[in-house]
């Protein structure tokens, strides 16, 4: 019996078959190479010349579009296609035009064979070992258990800092590395304390006695007054003009150079002050009042005899305190407080009269008569009753009355406690009838 062997060489028509495959697979791995690499050089060859001004982002891909082989693919919600950019080169690769048009986006994009994939750029990520940060707050407050406003904190050798506010609050964000804090303010003695592990402090912050070297607020700084070129002037309370005074206004009437002050003779109405003229920042032309660290306080609350000292802050750097709203200048002002001692009772009042010092000098009837007649002019029956009536005596009151009382309770203990109470009785006559 014959057998058909398996192995062997295969016959030539077999031969010729497999010759055709392999010719075949060069020639398409051939083709294959070849495409690859005209693709892969495409980007490289192809340069292009780009003049488009103020042209979106978008439009540029479809000039790029037009103008050669390339295809974009990308999400608008991706970048900003509508940003406007500047283009303009010339003979440049696609990846000098693309980096010029999107160096502000957060993209990347790949170029892959003539198709440019644009998406949006992974943020790295943190890692563990970079330096943490914490929040610190906290409350300042003086010996007294009262609230400090603008007390400067400082994360020591930083320039890291913030201000407290009107209650005395601040809170800051500082760097695990951080040690200390330093607290400064006008008047009071610096302090340093250590964060330690603690996120929120309690600071009290003590007097400091100055001296002949007095300090005084400049912006967020302090300096001595005997430096201090800036235009500030203080007025203490046996300083202030005295009689019957109805507002604060009046108190400082001639006292101060350049604070004009005028008072329409209206009881119910405060007098105006201009500090700095008038003022394109703000529509008031009144200085900005602080009462007790309160800024923008009511001056009509203030009776003149509670008054401690004012403080008269005139140039421009008294913006750097309150901003715009003191662009007419500051009028700071401190109200008396209670001492250590005994309660102690002030009576201070007076009764007083206001005449018009002087009056109009304008012509009688008899002399309005008489020019009339020198100009061949004269009135009409209508017109003259005959009478003679000087109106300026007739609206105004010959003596006007005016008085005023104030009674103050004030006193305190030796645990920090003092208190000053003030009870103020205003009766004033207007020099205009009816007022």
């Amino acid at each position: 019996m014959q057998k058909k062997c398996l192995i062997g060489i295969p016959d030539r028509e077999s031969q010729k078959k497999l010759w055709k495959i392999m010719k075949l697979t060069i020639a398409l791995l051939i083709g294959f190479m070849m495409t690859v690499t005209a693709a892969n050089t495409y980007s490289q060859k192809t340069r292009l010349d780009v003049n488009l001004s103020n042209t979106s982002i978008k439009d540029l891909f479809q000039f790029i579009e037009k103008n050669s082989e390339f295809v974009f693919l990308y999400r608008s919600d991706d970048f900003n296609t509508a940003k406007k950019v500047d283009i303009d080169f010339k003979d440049a690769s696609i990846n000098q035009i693309l980096d010029e048009a999107l160096k502000d986006e957060k993209v990347v994009y790949d170029v892959y064979e003539r198709q440019i994939v644009i998406r949006k750029s992974i943020e790295p990520v943190v890692s563990d070992q970079q330096p943490q940060k914490k929040e610190i707050s906290g409350t300042v407050k003086d010996a007294k258990g009262l609230a400090l406003p603008g007390v400067s904190v400082i994360v020591k050798g930083t320039e890291t800092g913030t201000v407290t506010d009107v209650e005395g609050k601040f809170r800051l964000t500082v760097s695990a590395e951080a040690k200390m804090l330093t607290f400064s303010f006008v008047g009071m003695k610096a302090q340093e304390i250590a964060i330690a592990a603690k996120s929120n402090l309690s600071i009290v912050m003590l007097e400091e006695t100055v001296g002949l070297e007095e300090v005084v607020a400049v912006g967020y700084g302090k300096s001595s007054r005997k430096n201090l070129t800036s235009a500030v002037t203080s007025v203490k309370a046996e300083e202030l003009n005295r009689g019957p005074i109805s507002d604060v206004g009046q108190l400082l009437q001639g006292k101060v150079a350049g604070l004009n002050i005028t008072s329409n003779g209206d009881p119910n109405q405060n007098a105006a002050v201009i500090l700095r003229g008038a003022s394109t920042l703000n529509s008031s032309q009144g200085p900005f009042y602080v009462i007790d660290g309160i800024p923008g306080a009511d001056i009509s609350i203030i009776a003149p005899d509670d008054i401690a000292t004012i403080e008269i802050l005139k140039d421009a750097g008294a913006t750097a305190i309150y901003g715009n709203r003191a662009a007419n200048g500051i009028i700071i002002i401190t109200t008396k407080r209670g001492k250590e001692g005994p309660i102690k009772v002030t009576y201070n009042g007076y009764v007083g009269t206001e005449n018009v010092s002087s009056q109009l000098k304008m012509m009688d009837a008899s002399q309005l008569r008489a020019f009339l007649t020198k100009n061949s002019l004269a009135f009409t029956p209508a017109d003259d009753k005959g009478a003679n009536t000087n109106w300026q005596k007739q609206v105004e009151r010959g003596t006007a009355m005016a008085q005023n009382h104030n009674l103050t309770l004030s006193g305190g203990n030796d645990k920090g406690t003092s208190f000053n109470a003030s009870l103020n009785y205003l009766s004033k006559d207007g020099i205009l009838l009816n007022s």
